[in-house]
C-alpha cells in the first residue's frame, strides 16, 4: 500500500505542476509586436485581442467573438462566404468616444481578411466617420449600416 500511495502522490503532483508551468507559460512569454498594422488596415496584437469561434445560430454561417483584454470590450461577429454582419459591439462606459469600437473593428478585420462586405449595426457619428476613412483607405472592402445604406 505504501509504494502505491506514493507513486499516486507523486503523479498528482507531477499533474498539478504540469498545469502550473502551462498557465504560467503565458506570462513569461515574450510579448508580441503591440499595435502592427496588417495590410488591411487592422491591428495584429496577439497580446491584446483575443478571437473565439462560437456556435452560429445559422446553418452555413461562422459566429467568432473578439475580446480587447485592455479594454474589456467586445465585438460579435457572424459571418457567411464574404460577408460579415456585426451582432454586437459591447464597450465599457469609461471607454466609450475613445475609439475602441474602430480598433475592435480593426482587429477583427485582420482576424478575417477574407471579408469584403461588412454589415454594420447602428452606430454614432464618430464610428461612421471612421468606417468611411476605413473604406477609402481599403477599397476592396464595402460597408452598409444598420438601414442597408453604403457608408462611403
Amino acid at each position: 500500500m505504501g509504494t502505491i500511495g506514493l507513486i499516486l502522490g507523486i503523479a498528482i503532483v507531477a499533474v498539478v505542476l504540469v498545469l502550473f508551468l502551462r498557465r504560467s507559460r503565458s506570462v513569461f512569454a515574450e510579448r508580441g509586436t503591440e499595435g502592427t498594422v496588417t495590410e488591411r488596415g487592422g491591428v495584429a496584437d496577439a497580446n491584446r485581442f483575443d478571437i473565439v469561434q462560437i456556435p452560429a445560430d445559422e446553418a452555413g454561417a461562422r459566429e467568432y467573438i473578439l475580446r480587447d483584454d485592455k479594454t474589456g470590450a467586445r465585438i460579435q461577429v457572424m459571418t457567411v462566404f464574404t460577408r460579415a454582419r456585426v451582432v454586437q459591439v459591447v464597450i465599457p462606459k469609461k471607454h466609450l468616444g475613445q475609439g475602441v469600437e474602430f480598433e475592435l473593428f480593426q482587429a477583427v478585420a485582420a482576424n478575417l481578411p477574407d471579408v469584403e462586405n461588412w454589415t454594420w449595426p447602428q452606430m454614432t457619428v464618430e464610428g461612421r466617420d471612421a468606417l468611411a476613412r476605413y473604406v477609402r483607405e481599403n477599397p476592396g472592402v464595402v460597408f452598409y449600416d444598420s438601414n442597408g445604406l453604403q457608408i462611403r
